[in-house]
């Protein structure tokens, strides 16, 4: 889902399954997040920081999380500049599991657009980075609904169809 407020309809209505929020969350969120059991996207130290403390207050002993790498979206992630702070956040941690790794794709419905190979080398060398800094996050995500149907390399273990659910196909 989006955001939290996406996400409490589907508890209340007695949905257990695990929930995604792709776009972070803002301050003041991270409690009830945990409460309800969500995985947050994070890309920021702040973040992380947030959700160890709320985390430490609630009595959880991992909560899982995503991070998000801005591989050329220009849009939520951290930048490869910005990974340093984030994994050192993350080694801080006693609380929080680095559960997944994701990317966006900005063109992955233009079969011919040379960005997406470029993107899939940043996403790979941030996986690296993150490999040789100890983390090695069993979730690894990048392939939207276009990339699904027309980019097989994009597919790693998890996939996000999220127009495809309400019946938008790609010839």
């Amino acid at each position: 889902v989006t955001s939290l407020d996406e996400a409490i309809p589907l508890r209340d209505a007695g949905i257990q399954g695990r929930i995604l929020l792709m776009t972070g969350f803002w301050r003041g969120e991270e409690e009830e997040i945990i409460r309800l059991r969500l995985t947050p996207t994070v890309w920021e130290p702040g973040q992380i920081e947030l959700l160890e403390r709320a985390a430490v207050r609630l009595g959880v002993g991992k909560q899982p999380i995503h991070l998000k790498v801005d591989t050329g979206m220009g849009r939520l992630g951290v930048t490869p500049e910005e990974l340093p702070q984030v994994y050192a956040a993350l080694k801080l941690s006693t609380h929080l599991e680095l559960e997944g790794l994701a990317t966006h794709l900005a063109s992955s419905e233009v079969l011919d657009a040379p960005s997406v190979g470029e993107q899939l080398n940043h996403f790979e060398e941030v996986r690296r980075v993150l490999q040789n800094a100890g983390f090695a996050p069993p979730l690894i995500h990048a392939a939207n609904t276009s990339a699904v149907i027309s980019r097989p390399k994009t597919l790693y273990n998890m996939v996000r169809p999220g127009l495809a659910l309400y019946g938008y196909y790609l010839p």
